[in-house]
């Protein structure tokens, strides 16, 4: 080690916590397919197919309904049926 050499500070290296750079990167290709589509006239098409989705899932939410409150009713008579075969 000499007097003179003096060693170089090393570099600031900072890596983003909270930072993805692939969504990014996706969210820039969905970005550009969408600009694209929408110069070609196809955008319009593309919200259709995406609300049709939507239709599905609210259309199964209803089915999930049901089936709790057909499950409830079993319960119910089952509970009802115990009680009458376990107290008469």
């Amino acid at each position: 080690m000499s007097f003179f050499h003096q060693p170089k500070p090393r570099r600031f290296h900072h890596e983003y916590i909270y930072y993805d750079e692939r969504r990014e990167n996706l969210k820039k290709l969905e970005q550009n397919a969408s600009r694209k589509l929408e110069k070609e006239g196809g955008g319009k098409e593309r919200k259709d197919f995406q609300f049709s989705f939507a239709k599905d899932r609210k259309h199964g939410y209803s089915n999930r309904q049901s089936l709790n409150s057909v499950l409830f009713i079993m319960f119910v008579l089952l509970f009802l049926l115990l009680s009458l075969f376990f107290f008469v």
